[in-house]
């Protein structure tokens, strides 16, 4: 009998790579927020955070092995990192948010801006995909969230949108061109947000199909009008949505 729709993947076999190519010997710290990365890499970069939380490791993606005290560590001038990005843009751009709601950028590996975006723990990091040196942010303070969408550039740490969000924040995404923000929330939907509209940039939310109080995560599909979700259901058990716009 035939299965309509199965998985042409359901016998696939993954295959790991040599020890040759694996990181080893590294001194790092797993702790971070719900909406944070864990890593994020640019073209020849891959940066995770080191031990303490107060640094990034910044490791050569064309020299693997064991790294130990080797590795390049861009260090934090305030507290522990929380979540980190890199610029589609720019190759050679990293920014971290901190515990305080401070985010650090370095360019070229050294530390190029340090700014006190929010006056909590900035729990999410992400560079605009379209426009140069502009970064997204978000924190929560209590049951409710704050987006913020700021400068990076000559006029460091302009604000040029910014909203508050009626639950807590657990992820955000920006459509692929720029147009659009997603952000996943504790009640268990996502909402959806107009930067261009600031009177009123609250274009649209959707059902609760995640369990409220439960980690959620959520990413736009590129430049297309559809949005992946994850979370979990009451029971706890794994759940992934796939919506239109």
């Amino acid at each position: 009998m035939r299965i309509a729709g199965q998985n042409k993947y359901r016998s696939a076999v993954a295959t790991v790579a040599a020890r040759e190519a694996w990181y080893s010997e590294l001194s790092t710290d797993s702790g971070g927020a719900l909406g944070s990365n864990g890593l994020a890499i640019d073209h020849d970069t891959l940066y995770l955070k080191a031990a303490g939380g107060c640094s990034l490791q910044a490791l050569d993606v064309a020299r693997t092995g064991k790294v130990g005290l080797q590795a390049l560590v861009l260090p934090s001038s305030t507290g522990r990192l929380v979540d980190w990005s890199t610029a589609a843009h720019d190759e050679h751009l990293v920014a971290a948010g901190d515990e305080h709601g401070v985010v650090e950028v370095w360019k070229n590996r050294v530390p190029h801006l340090t700014h006190s975006a929010h006056s909590t723990a900035c729990a999410s990091v992400q560079f605009h995909p379209t426009v140069a040196d502009v970064l997204l942010t978000a924190s929560n303070t209590g049951a409710t969230g704050e987006l913020k969408l700021w400068s990076i550039d000559a006029s460091a740490g302009a604000t040029i949108w910014q909203t508050v969000a009626a639950s807590a924040i657990h992820s955000i995404s920006i459509r692929g061109d720029g147009a659009l923000i997603a952000a996943s929330t504790s009640s268990g939907t996502c909402s959806i947000y107009d930067p261009r509209q600031p009177a009123d940039s609250l274009v649209g939310t959707t059902a609760a199909f995640h369990a409220a109080n439960r980690p959620t995560r959520v990413v736009w599909l590129g430049e297309k009008p559809y949005l992946l979700s994850t979370g979990l259901t009451k029971m706890r058990e794994r759940s992934a949505a796939l919506w239109d716009q």
